[in-house]
């Protein structure tokens, strides 16, 4: 029963402890997997209602979502990961709404355009399903989002009022979801992106493992889309997913080159799920990835071109960059 609880009036640490549990429940059952996908499956109503509850979060709260994502992907027979990864790259590239913290001063009622800085105190927590606007004449960026911006024709609903959300205690912050129709696959290589110019990219250190995680599931073996993902535009904005995993790969490199114990378990964690996402690469395109490692990583002796074209010779390569020289903070390597 506990997947009935509704995603955006838990409290965070309830929030993830239920997600954890959700995702060690997916753990290793195929049959539920394949299941969840199927609408007429009555039985799994529940949990698709929950991740459809979880993805009105994102981006504001990612990590729910992108963990059950991640755990459908993984917990999949081998003759059914395609057709599963496929399911769940277009459900995160089809979202209907994206969901951000604002302050009362920044919206509008939508019908009767009172400003909601106006609404008593004590009411605020009334306004739960209202439908807002921004207000008048005024564009607001989506965070950590560079050229992403609603404005005020956008309609959004309330979701959940907080009087203290942690980030700000000056003053309380509606979660609202705007009406968007957006491609979820550009958001997270945008996020990725300002986080990798960030100077607190550090605070940032699980949501980019668990894109890379993810971002490495749907592109594995996935023949029919990996080119259109290599590289994603929304009107003047192009972002290049080998650029954006090589922006960051350096900053972690850089940080772990002087990082206390945690700090540097933190960036070895990322970094691996960096090369995690090269072995997801190059089993589309190796010599491709080769030439990625080769530039990023940073080359030992010489590269073979004959290997880097080769499959059978170049997966097993950036696997093993991967699984052994990763623990040891070596990152030089030899083909």
């Amino acid at each position: 029963r506990s997947i009935e609880l509704t995603p955006k009036r838990l409290p965070h640490n309830v929030l993830d402890a239920l997600t954890s549990i959700l995702v060690m429940t997916l753990s290793g059952e195929p049959a539920l997997v394949e299941q969840f996908w199927d609408e007429d499956y009555a039985l799994d109503q529940p949990i698709r209602n929950f991740l459809g509850e979880c993805q009105q979060l994102f981006p504001t709260l990612p990590i729910p979502y992108m963990r059950l994502l991640q755990a459908l992907c993984e917990a999949v027979h081998e003759a059914s990961a395609n057709l599963v990864n496929d399911q769940v790259l277009n459900h995160f590239r089809d979202l209907r709404s994206v969901s951000v913290f604002h302050s009362p001063s920044d919206l509008m009622d939508a019908a009767s355009e009172m400003h909601m800085r106006h609404q008593v105190q004590e009411r605020m927590h009334l306004q739960i399903g209202r439908q807002v606007r921004i207000v008048k004449n005024s564009v607001y960026q989506l965070p950590d989002c560079p050229g992403l911006f609603l404005d005020d024709k956008v309609i959004g609903n309330v979701l959940e009022y907080y009087q203290d959300d942690g980030r700000d205690s000056s003053e309380s912050k509606y979660l609202v979801s705007w009406m968007v129709d957006i491609d979820g696959y550009f958001l997270i290589l945008s996020r990725l992106h300002s986080f990798s110019l960030s100077t607190e990219i550090l605070s940032n250190s699980e949501e980019i493992q668990l894109s890379f995680k993810l971002l490495s599931s749907v592109l594995t073996n996935s023949m029919n889309h990996w080119e259109e993902l290599m590289a994603v535009k929304i009107n003047e904005n192009e972002i290049r997913l080998l650029d954006v995993a090589a922006l960051i790969f350096d900053r972690y490199k850089t940080i772990l080159a002087h990082a206390k114990k945690e700090e540097a378990d933190v960036c070895l964690r990322v970094l691996s799920s960096c090369l995690h996402l090269a072995v997801a690469v190059s089993t589309c395109d190796p010599k491709l990835i080769g030439s990625w490692l080769r530039t990023v990583v940073g080359g030992a002796g010489s590269v073979s071109q004959s290997n880097l074209s080769d499959p059978a010779q170049c997966i097993p390569t950036v696997a093993d960059i991967y699984r052994n020289e990763v623990s040891t903070g070596s990152f030089e390597f030899t083909i």
